[in-house]
């Protein structure tokens, strides 16, 4: 006899880091300053408890600026730029390509305060009680046109007038069968 059951996965600290580094690059926080609101949603490697994905939660009609802040790890880096799509079921809404920076040089890695951060021009969100919900995000970042990282996170739009917040606590359920 067969049972159905479901088994809660969760990423441990180490497995979600590693998907914001690659050899080139370590990226230290994401953050999104919205006007209005006087603290920065920010998704960064010190975060404690920290998400299981990145997940951002923004009031409609909300005008928002991006942060990155990173890390160059091996060699110096030339001509950076970030692509962002943003989809609602599978249809774009939102698709910026913007420059990020000419040379970014190899940061040394024990000193903290030692970081490349680049802030976007604003954003909007969109609003209506139809476009409310979750949107597929995809952030990507190029150098000389080639692809050298890239992330999909969700983007939440909730009513005007919610606050917004950081996202992706939950763990993922599977479906595991017991005889």
């Amino acid at each position: 006899m067969s049972v159905d059951t479901k088994k809660a996965i969760g990423k441990t600290r180490e497995e979600i880091l590693a998907d914001f580094e690659n050899d080139l690059v370590r990226f230290e926080a994401m953050s999104i300053k919205i006007v209005g609101f006087d603290e920065p949603l920010e998704f960064s490697r010190t975060m404690d408890p920290m998400p299981q994905r990145l997940h951002f939660i923004l009031p409609e009609y909300s005008i928002y600026r991006l942060t990155i802040r990173y890390k160059v790890k091996k060699r110096p880096l030339k001509s950076l730029t970030y692509h962002q799509t943003v989809k609602k079921k599978s249809i774009p809404v939102d698709d910026r390509n913007l420059h990020m920076i000419e040379d970014a040089w190899v940061n040394n890695h024990d000193d903290e305060g030692d970081f490349h951060e680049v802030t976007f021009p604003p954003s909007g969100v969109p609003g209506g009680s139809f476009l409310r919900g979750d949107y597929k995000a995809k952030s990507v970042i190029k150098e000389e046109g080639q692809v050298i990282w890239s992330y999909k996170w969700t983007l939440e739009v909730v009513k005007k007038g919610t606050p917004p917040g950081i996202g992706g606590f939950d763990v993922q359920e599977v479906d595991e069968q017991n005889d």
